[in-house]
């Protein structure tokens, strides 16, 4: 990803972008390792907030903030988790054999403000 981001970064002559992803970071990692890692331009990341959005399967652990919106500009961003508890019922998915919980996620949508 880090190679991808430089190309395009790199091709379209631009410094500002913005990450949405499933990044299978734990909640210990914060966006500005990632951001670090990542090598994106500038100093600055705003990130949603660390939630727990990871997963239906395991009760949304304290661990489980994978789910995240980073830039590498603006002043701040503001967090909304979306399908929060309880969650709908077309969310809730169980195999009916196993009774093995699906891997859900809760949405979240960022807020940047420039």
């Amino acid at each position: 990803l880090r190679l991808a981001l430089q190309s395009v970064i790199e091709a379209s002559a631009t410094s500002e972008v913005v990450l949405i992803g499933d990044t299978n970071e734990f909640t210990s990692t914060s966006s500005d390792i990632i951001t670090s890692y990542l090598e994106l331009p500038g100093n600055t990341t705003m990130s949603t907030s660390l939630e727990q959005t990871c997963c239906f399967d395991n009760g949304f652990s304290t661990w489980g903030a994978f789910d995240r919106i980073i830039a590498n500009f603006g002043t701040v961003m503001e967090t909304v988790v979306l399908l929060d508890s309880p969650l709908p019922l077309w969310a809730q998915q169980v195999n009916p054999v196993t009774q093995t919980k699906g891997a859900f996620h809760k949405s979240i949508k960022g807020i940047l403000k420039i």
